[in-house]
């Protein structure tokens, strides 16, 4: 997939259900990591207060983001992909 590739959830969650082996599982987590990373790089350097703000959202959102990507992917792995059980989460479609 193309750096600059642009997927919606519905398509991620698609493509995540179809993805047995878990390579765009991988895919998809590494790229919230290396997001959350150059994130993280950025605070270690030090922002300002609101900037600290804004980019500690963007780390956690990408934290949050790669516990959905696992949560989608382990219901299909399950055998589960159309019930929320066991996640605490609805499902997404």
């Amino acid at each position: 997939m193309a750096a600059t590739e642009s997927v919606t959830m519905v398509q991620m969650e698609e493509k995540l259900r179809g993805d047995a082996e878990g390579t765009y599982r991988d895919y998809v987590l590494g790229r919230f990591a290396q997001l959350q990373s150059g994130v993280q790089a950025e605070m270690d350097r030090g922002l300002a207060p609101d900037d600290f703000e804004s980019f500690n959202r963007i780390k956690l959102a990408a934290e949050n983001a790669q516990a959905i990507v696992k949560i989608i992917w382990a219901r299909n792995a399950a055998g589960n992909a159309d019930s929320g059980a066991g996640t605490g989460l609805p499902s997404l479609l």
